[in-house]
C-alpha cells in the first residue's frame, strides 16, 4: 500500500508540471541499461538510443547524466533495465485533436515511472496527448 501511495503522489506531482521522478527507482550499485530518445533544437524527429549508467538512481539523474553526454538535446527516458524485466499493464487515454479522448490498455516493459510510460506511449503514437490512468505490475 505504501508503494502505491508513493506512486500516486509522484503521478499527482507529474501532472502538476514536475517533469521527472526524483525518487530512487533502481539500486545505486548496479549498472542500468537506459533506453532514451534525443531531439536537437532544430529537428522535429526523435532518435532512439541506449546507454549504460551507473549511480543514476532516479529518472532525473538519468536525464542529467545523458544531458552531460549529449549537450543541447531534448531527452526523454523510455525505459530503465537493471537486469530483470518489469512488465506493467497500463491504462491510458490518448487524443489526437485535444477534444475527444480514447481509452485503452497496453503492456509496457521497464517503464518504471509515469513519465517513462507516457514517453513510451508517445513514441508508439506520435503527435498525440497521453494521460496515464493507472497501472498494474505483472509478475
Amino acid at each position: 500500500m505504501k508503494r502505491w501511495a508513493v506512486f500516486m503522489l509522484s503521478a499527482f506531482l507529474a501532472g502538476r508540471g514536475f517533469a521527472y521522478d526524483e525518487r530512487p527507482i533502481v539500486p545505486a550499485d548496479v549498472s542500468v541499461q537506459v533506453r532514451f530518445q534525443l531531439k536537437s533544437a532544430n529537428s522535429n524527429s526523435w532518435s532512439t538510443s541506449t546507454a549504460v549508467l551507473k549511480g543514476s538512481v532516479s529518472e532525473s539523474m538519468m536525464v542529467n547524466e545523458l544531458s552531460r553526454r549529449f549537450p543541447n538535446r531534448e531527452i526523454r527516458i523510455l525505459a530503465a533495465d537493471c537486469g530483470k524485466d518489469v512488465s506493467s499493464q497500463v491504462r491510458y487515454q490518448f487524443s489526437r485533436d485535444g477534444k475527444s479522448w480514447t481509452s485503452a490498455a497496453i503492456v509496457l516493459t521497464n517503464a518504471l515511472t509515469e513519465s517513462m510510460m507516457r514517453n513510451q506511449l508517445m513514441q508508439k503514437f506520435p503527435n498525440t496527448q497521453v494521460r496515464i490512468l493507472g497501472m498494474n505490475q505483472l509478475r
